[in-house]
């Protein structure tokens, strides 16, 4: 019986995975969700309550899987290596897969309050390992960033990337070339400025 249950629950997931795929996370309802699994719209309510649940559900699945591809580009890398490897992952999957929950964490726009409590969270987890990443190539390259300059420049990076990705011009390699050649020509840039700012200083208190 257990297992009946289970091979019910894992149907409804496939079923709103397919449709939130080829369809996009406005059209997922129970009713649709039980039209493509062949379940009747009751049984879709015994296994979960409503479509918020199952969105949950299925989001934690597709953020998980985003997280582990994110982790296989960055692992290991140095800063800048990794900060790239991020950057082509996001386009990559934005470019290849317009449905993809990523872009809906980088946009961050919803009509649904339901669905952006979800994202919420999501982008969240995902702002604060570009955070790290950010961090460390400014780091790397002289300048040591706030707390809040962190979060600003993932913001930043989160608005090229959306750019890019819907009205950049070439392939993927190209598009991700651009916004990391942007980011560290910002960061070598703030680093002589920094460097600018302390010699004078130094100079001034010498004089």
């Amino acid at each position: 019986m257990p297992k009946k249950i289970e091979d019910v629950t894992q149907k409804i997931i496939n079923a709103a995975l397919e449709i939130y795929h080829e369809e996009g996370y406005d059209s997922l309802s129970m009713r649709r969700i039980a039209e493509v699994s062949g379940l009747s719209v009751g049984t879709v309510y015994t296994h979960f309550d409503d479509k918020e649940a199952l969105l949950a559900q299925v989001l934690a699945g597709e953020i998980e899987q985003i997280m582990n591809d994110f982790m296989r580009n960055v692992f290991g890398k140095e800063p800048k290596e990794a900060l790239y490897g991020a950057i082509y992952c996001f386009i990559a999957r934005m470019v290849e897969t317009p449905q993809d929950v990523i872009n809906q964490v980088v946009n961050f726009e919803s009509d649904k309050e339901y669905i952006e409590r979800t994202l919420f969270g999501i982008r969240r987890q995902v702002q604060e390992l570009l955070i790290e990443l950010i961090t460390r190539v400014f780091s790397e390259c002289g300048t040591e960033l706030t707390e809040e300059e962190g979060t600003v420049l993932s913001e930043l990076l989160f608005g090229m990337l959306n750019a890019v990705s819907l009205y950049g011009a070439g392939d993927i390699d190209r598009r991700s070339a651009l916004v990391y050649d942007m980011f560290i020509a910002y960061a070598e840039k703030q680093s002589k400025v920094k460097k600018t700012v302390r010699k004078r200083r130094a100079k001034k208190e010498k004089n």
